[in-house]
């Protein structure tokens, strides 16, 4: 069971970490073994020929770091339903290709003015031979390298952002693209422009398969040209609530017509006056919206006596 003091756990993320961890112990509902291994890494002062166990022992690459615990959970009967942890530290320049399954990656420290771990890269995470179901991350924060997507996701079930920053720089298109994934879930994350205000030039999140399952969009603030882009033929118990959203254009673009849209406020550089320049939705599955155009404010269904 992971049992950290709270005086600690503020040190390192000033207040911000130990909420997560105090909601991570309350899933674990306090039984001892239902944690796993934990593993540190330490950008800065790691050595990747350490076993990663502690801080004074950590390893340096985060690479190196999910291979361990991806196969520790693989290992034997103990680890398969087990859950491990890694505490991450610094700011780091991967590309990530892999995912650890069923371990929560979280972000320790500051870096720079910003009290999250943080990687800078073009993460790939492609279809796998063998899944990397139930990867988790909080408090970390994410910079596009490039002129695509931050992430690009495929096929994966069960990976989570929580409290994360997906940061654009100058060239950034999407804060991540995802195809075929299951139970996909962002929690009180952000989707940031860049410094001169430029923001994710085709939308922040895009859904893209034929058929999407589960994924939850909650709490977050979202900044693009398009907010969430669902491509979806079918979007089945996809729910997008409470959040922040600031579009050039769509703030929603639901081509499904399935997504469950719930108290989220919206603003739109384009006319509201024409609803389909700034949000395409069911307004059958939807609740308590507001949107502000470039002509004034509405509610997303039109409220009726």
């Amino acid at each position: 069971m992971l049992d950290i003091k709270k005086s600690i756990a503020t040190g390192w993320g000033k207040g911000q970490l130990y909420p997560i961890l105090k909601e991570l112990q309350q899933f674990s509902m306090g039984l001892a073994g239902i944690q796993g291994e934990i593993y540190f890494v330490d950008k800065n002062n790691g050595y990747d020929g350490n076993d990663g166990k502690s801080w004074k022992k950590s390893f340096k690459t985060l690479a190196v770091a999910f291979a361990a615990s991806h196969a520790n959970i693989a290992a034997g009967s103990w680890g398969w339903d087990s859950r491990n942890t890694i505490f991450i530290r610094g700011h780091f320049t991967e590309v990530l290709t892999t995912l650890p399954q069923k371990t929560d990656i979280i972000g320790v420290g500051t870096v720079d003015d910003v009290s999250m771990a943080r990687i800078t890269g073009t993460h790939i995470i492609p279809t796998p031979g063998t899944a990397y179901i139930g990867t988790h991350f909080y408090n970390i924060q994410f910079a596009d390298d490039g002129a695509s997507s931050n992430w690009t996701i495929t096929n994966q079930s069960g990976t989570e952002f929580h409290n994360c920053i997906f940061k654009r720089t100058a060239s950034g298109t999407y804060g991540i693209t995802e195809d075929g994934c299951a139970r996909l879930k962002f929690v009180n994350c952000q989707f940031l422009p860049d410094s001169q205000g430029g923001v994710f030039t085709t939308a922040a999140i895009k859904l893209s398969n034929v058929t999407e399952t589960t994924v939850q969009i909650i709490n977050c603030i979202i900044y693009g040209a398009i907010g969430i882009d669902c491509d979806a033929t079918n979007a089945v118990n996809c729910l997008v609530k409470n959040c922040f959203i600031k579009a050039t254009t769509l703030c929603i673009d639901d081509e499904s017509d399935d997504l469950v849209i719930v108290g989220n406020r919206m603003v739109s550089a384009a006319n509201q006056g024409t609803i389909g320049l700034v949000l395409d939705y069911n307004a059958f599955l939807a609740v308590d919206n507001i949107l502000t155009g470039s002509g004034g404010t509405i509610h997303c269904p039109a409220e009726t006596a």
